[in-house]
């Protein structure tokens, strides 16, 4: 290879090395226009989180397989169940943001609700204590009337 082929060869991959960099700066100010005229939260759903501990409200103690059910308020059909730990923990990850109706349910313990609003990327952290039934019937929150 003599120096005029040496030379051109070297223009000509001086060449390929510019226009590669002008493809990357083309599309990489292609990719910033397409974000901000469209911004992540429309392509993705905001999603949020939510952390709580179910106690028991005299002595404090942490409740085990307590039914904990999660309804969106003015959304049909948008309903999670879970279930506390035996530390009484509960986590549900994934939920879209808005109001929720929270249903917290234990045999012997009178049933509570509560709502929460859940916002954009956060984790809401809520604490809930049951209170003990105090009749006879507490194994179920229902009693059973016979009639005539």
């Amino acid at each position: 290879m003599n120096y005029y082929n040496y030379f051109n060869y070297y223009k000509n991959q001086q060449k390929k090395r510019k226009s590669f960099g002008k493809k990357t700066l083309r599309l990489a100010a292609l990719v910033m226009a397409v974000c901000l005229f469209f911004p992540f939260q429309a392509l993705f759903p905001a999603v949020s989180s939510l952390k709580g501990q179910v106690k028991e409200k005299e002595s404090g103690t942490p409740l085990a397989d307590v039914k904990i059910i999660l309804s969106i308020v003015n959304k049909a059909g948008a309903q999670y169940t879970l279930e506390s730990d035996k530390k009484g923990n509960f986590f549900k990850t994934g939920l879209v943001n808005g109001v929720y109706r929270i249903s917290i349910i234990k045999e012997g313990y009178v049933p509570a609700q509560t709502t929460v609003r859940l916002q954009v990327g956060k984790q809401q952290e809520i604490a809930i204590t049951l209170e003990k039934m105090k009749t006879p019937e507490a194994k179920g929150a229902f009693r059973l009337v016979k009639t005539a």
